[in-house]
């Protein structure tokens, strides 16, 4: 895909947004252990590590495209750098492990904006080759996810646990650098009415979220009802949303969005447990086992991107969405009968499937939106990607916990689950 120079350095800045937003979760999970050991802490307190950095990511994603559409996206995406690039660097050299945290809040409310935004300003660089952008965004997002335990517990092995955000810290800045020499036309005086008017939706939001946030930490036992009332809240949103003509999206691209990630979420929870508990392999195996979808997901994405632009955002989804299908009959169907081989051959189909599906409906979304507030429709994407993987991570502790008897049974019962869920997601988006 060639790009004039000019352009190349934006499609390059979009790169390395996405790359650190996805290695900052990724290559921290690796420094928990040495964290807790220089600080003394035990894991329950470590997590929170990587819980403040979700959380305030979550949080913070509607407000973020919010300010995107209405100061600017390329100008929120370099502030948005700049802030993570501040909170890496404090991060490393956190005396304590109080300010740690209060880092890593920092650097999620920036992964916030480079999330929001990153989707909306691949769009306005070009309407022709959007498929192609996002889906090499897509690429580097399971390329970042990849590469962070093996480059993190490299790091931290040779250097300490602070050399994993001094990385962070120097991705971040030559994103900044890099990002400055590319100027994006003039977005200043884009709708300030409307940006003003979502700020009351993201206040709606962030109360939604604050229920599951309080839910997961605070009061196990009522996740259930908070999760509702959570749904609930944002279906309001959304309807409001519509209604108003803000954006104009239909919902069932959210939706379907939601449920693909929960899906791909309880590959990611369960796997481990089917493996090592179930199937009684080794962890060696298991990780080599595990990297299997992310390895995949690197070359699919740009592909997946290619052939949305040339055969159109509708049929690719549901292309997609079917091959995400059959992936999980397959990984619930097989996995109990023919052990490590059903479960390769369920993450071959689904993995292609997940990256079509994700690069098709981001493109569909965005280009459907209106260019005034392609920021906000990014973060509604981001938004409703994250309460997927909560509820995925919820449902599937669940299911292994209350449902099922043995991990394989859980491995099998969740996927014949999620099969239904996404034939009735295509049933949605076909509509």
């Amino acid at each position: 895909m060639k790009h004039p120079p000019k352009q190349t350095l934006a499609v390059l800045t979009l790169a390395l947004a996405t790359l650190v937003a996805s290695l900052a979760t990724s290559i921290a999970n690796i420094a928990l252990p040495a964290i807790g050991e220089s600080y003394a802490l035990p894991l329950k307190q470590t997590q929170w590590v990587i819980q403040s950095y979700l959380i305030s990511t979550t949080l913070g994603v509607l407000i973020a495209g919010s300010l995107g559409d209405r100061w600017g996206r390329w100008r929120v995406l370099r502030g948005s750098l700049l802030l993570f690039s501040l909170g890496a660097a404090v991060a490393a050299t956190a005396p304590n492990f109080v300010l740690l945290i209060l880092a890593r809040a920092l650097q999620g409310l920036a992964a916030a904006g480079l999330i929001s935004l990153s989707l909306a300003c691949a769009r306005d660089l070009s309407e022709t080759r959007t498929g192609r952008l996002i889906g090499l965004m897509g690429s580097l997002s399971a390329l970042g996810t990849a590469l962070g335990p093996a480059l993190g517990g490299s790091l931290v092995a040779s250097t300490g646990w602070r050399s994993t955000f001094a990385l962070l810290m120097g991705i971040g800045v030559l994103g900044v650098v890099i990002s400055l020499v590319y100027r994006a036309a003039d977005e200043a005086s884009q709708h300030h009415h409307s940006a003003q008017r979502s700020f009351g939706d993201s206040g709606l939001g962030l109360i939604a979220l604050l229920s599951l946030v309080v839910g997961l930490i605070c009061l196990p036992a009522l996740y259930g009802l908070l999760l509702v009332i959570a749904g609930v809240l944002t279906g309001l949103i959304a309807y409001h949303r519509n209604r108003a003509d803000l954006i104009g999206l239909p919902p069932s691209g959210l939706v379907a969005n939601l449920m693909v990630a929960a899906t791909m979420m309880s590959t990611l929870i369960l796997t481990p447990f089917y493996l090592t508990d179930g199937l009684g392999l080794s962890l060696q195996r298991t990780g080599v086992l595990m990297t299997l979808g992310p390895v995949i997901s690197v070359f699919a994405g740009m592909i997946s991107g290619a052939m949305t632009d040339r055969f159109q955002a509708i049929p690719m989804r549901t292309a997609g969405l079917g091959l995400m299908v059959v992936g999980c009959v397959l990984l619930g169907v097989l996995s109990a009968q023919v052990g490590v081989l059903g479960y390769v051959l369920g993450i071959v189909v689904l993995t292609p499937g997940y990256q079509l599906f994700q690069a098709a409906n981001s493109t569909l979304l965005i280009s459907q939106s209106d260019a005034a507030r392609r920021g906000q429709t990014s973060a509604w994407l981001g938004l409703s990607r994250n309460l997927g993987l909560i509820s995925g991570a919820a449902l599937s502790a669940l299911i292994y916990e209350f449902v099922a008897a043995t991990p394989t049974a859980a491995f099998s019962k969740m996927f014949a689950l999620a099969a239904i869920g996404l034939l009735l997601t295509v049933w949605l988006t076909r509509r």
